[in-house]
């Protein structure tokens, strides 16, 4: 870091190189989290251990894979869901969808759930 306390330039792109290089280092050809590849930048003095730091790491790889610096199959987000409303191109659609979703409750005078108690 320069001495006003951001980064230059040369400081980035130096950055981005030793992140983009340690992620495929661990990924050993499949994938790693991001937890993972801090852990790594940790352990290799490349980054604090701190809130912070795990946050700019966020920020930055998702910048890079956004650029196409760091592709988007070396990192794994498997903590990520994606909530969407479905979308039909008619009711009639819509119900067809339904019906192969559909199922009568085996326990319908159970209210909300069934459980299981220890005698």
């Amino acid at each position: 870091m320069s001495a006003r306390g951001r980064s230059t330039k040369a400081e980035m792109a130096e950055f981005r190189r030793l992140v983009r290089h340690t992620a495929d280092e661990v990924r050993d050809g499949g994938t790693v989290t991001l937890r993972q590849l801090y852990y790594a930048l940790t352990v290799r003095g490349i980054l604090e251990k701190t809130e912070p730091e795990y946050k700019r790491l966020a920020a930055l790889t998702s910048a890079m894979r956004k650029d196409g610096y760091l592709p988007y199959s070396w990192l794994e987000d498997g903590t990520r869901f994606v909530y969407a409303r479905a979308i039909y191109e008619s009711a009639e659609a819509a119900l067809r969808d339904l019906a192969t979703r559909y199922a009568v409750s085996p326990w319908p005078e159970a209210g909300r759930g069934v459980g299981a108690r220890r005698t």
